[in-house]
């Protein structure tokens, strides 16, 4: 697994937070044609507001840039939408308001992360990453198994054999250990390799909708690389 870019944490990462909820708030949303995320998306921001897209990526490469050079960055591709999260239960420990651990994807130099949007959340509804206990399961396993169409069903059609449900959801958590909590908090960053493993807590977070900006930049080029600069040292030779 590529894990090119380490995990970032970032709190007070917009200058004006409630301004750009606001603005979030105004837009529509619609769930995926393919139902391969819950909840709902905005349109893509390069069609919505192109400038504020270009300078939010920017900004997030400029966690991982030396001084000067993220503007230099060139990628292949590059994806921010506003996402809405709703529940699919009135209990929000059972397993249908948790995520299903994923890859965003498995590509080389890739960054995957979100901004948390909703102010006062639950900090338990934040994200959490993994790792595999076997290192030979691979994004792949998902396909076309149990586990993907107890997934779909209650994506698109609110169908839920709750039973069935939360064996294959506790199934598929069961094959991975976590590493890493993020706690949901107001106008916090977070930011990883887009092949770490990871899942949503719990979608609810407050009487409000949980809402987030999520982003993916895509085979990042131009830049070093963070976990080449850090692979070596000569620390040994002191001790």
């Amino acid at each position: 697994m590529n894990n090119s870019f380490y995990p970032a944490v970032v709190d007070s990462f917009l200058k004006t937070p409630d301004k750009i909820r606001e603005y979030a708030l105004s837009l529509e949303y619609k769930p995926a044609d393919n139902f391969s995320f819950p909840g709902t998306r905005s349109e893509n921001l390069e069609s919505l507001n192109p400038q504020f897209k270009k300078d939010f990526i920017t900004k997030v490469l400029k966690i991982y840039c030396p001084e000067g050079t993220a503007e230099q960055a060139s990628y292949k591709k590059s994806l921010v939408y506003f996402q809405k999260h709703h529940l699919y239960s009135e209990d929000k420990h059972k397993a249908e308001n948790k995520g299903w651990i994923h890859q965003d994807h498995d590509l080389f130099n890739s960054i995957a992360g979100v901004v948390y949007l909703t102010p006062d959340a639950d900090l338990e509804c934040g994200t959490s990453l993994y790792r595999a206990k076997d290192k030979r399961v691979t994004a792949s396993d998902w396909n076309r198994t149990e586990f993907e169409t107890q997934k779909y069903n209650l994506l698109r059609y609110n169908k839920l054999d709750k039973d069935n449900y939360r064996k294959a959801h506790k199934d598929w958590q069961g094959r991975f250990e976590e590493t890493v909590r993020i706690n949901n908090v107001y106008n916090r960053l977070i930011a990883y390799s887009s092949t770490e493993y990871h899942s949503i807590n719990k979608y609810q977070v407050s009487d409000k909708e949980r809402l987030t900006i999520v982003f993916f930049i895509q085979n990042i080029k131009g830049i070093p690389i963070p976990k080449l600069k850090l692979s070596s040292d000569n620390l040994d030779e002191y001790v």
